[in-house]
């Protein structure tokens, strides 16, 4: 990004080159602002993209800033609502905010591939300087998902609570046992005439209950089932 300074009076006019995010064709832009604010976008006619030609979706990508429609944080359709109901909720979940709370910045970036240049049994003990308030918790999941053994207990239990809150409550809407054993039993009925499937559908069935046995601390009944 580049950018350039003109003081007229006691206003500050600024010029920044950067690239347009409305669609995924990334074309070069010309952002104008006016003490900090954006004022208008344009094409930038040096980018060897799109030669300062932007489409009707760039130029109003000052909306994105300032409209009073906008959306201002990430939402997901109700449990159980309809369809077209425009029944929402916030959403706070780092797993479901990845596509829906902004872009990384560079630090950020740089920081991530490091984490994964780092030896795992170091993650936990290095000081990570994220600035993106989503990349703690998704740092501590991708550890528990991908290196478990390196958990200490506090981060062990933490890690099966929130296993919990989803498999068992539903938390945010996730998959639950309940719909997993229903839906089981539904295709049960659909496959009764195909032996191989239905032994297939077993082995998947008998998963969910040694799972569901686990994250309720009954791990003796799960070895016996």
């Amino acid at each position: 990004m580049s950018a350039t300074l003109k003081a007229t009076d006691s206003a500050v006019t600024e010029t920044r080159n950067t690239t347009c995010y409305m669609c995924a064709c990334r074309c070069g832009i010309r952002v104008t602002l006016k003490n900090g604010e954006v004022r208008y976008i344009e094409g930038n006619p040096d980018h060897p993209l799109n030669k300062g030609v932007i489409c009707a979706k760039g130029a109003s990508g000052i909306m994105k800033q300032y409209s009073p429609a906008r959306l201002t944080q990430p939402l997901r359709r109700k449990s159980g609502a309809e369809r077209g109901a425009a029944e929402f909720e916030p959403v706070s979940d780092p797993d479901l905010m990845i596509y829906a709370g902004g872009f990384f910045d560079d630090n950020d970036k740089k920081l991530m591939n490091a984490v994964h240049d780092t030896d795992p049994q170091a993650l936990g003990a290095q000081s990570w300087n994220f600035t993106d308030k989503r990349l703690p918790e998704m740092l501590f999941r991708y550890r528990a998902r991908s290196y478990p053994e390196t958990l200490d207990a506090e981060e062990q239990a933490r890690w099966l609570a929130h296993c919990r809150d989803r498999l068992i409550e539903g938390e945010s809407g996730y998959f639950t046992f309940e719909a997993f054993y229903a839906e089981i039993e539904q295709l049960r009925s659909e496959m009764e005439a195909d032996a191989p499937k239905m032994k297939l559908l077993d082995e998947v069935a008998a998963f969910g209950p040694e799972l569901e046995s686990f994250l309720k601390g009954d791990v003796r009944a799960a070895h016996n089932r």
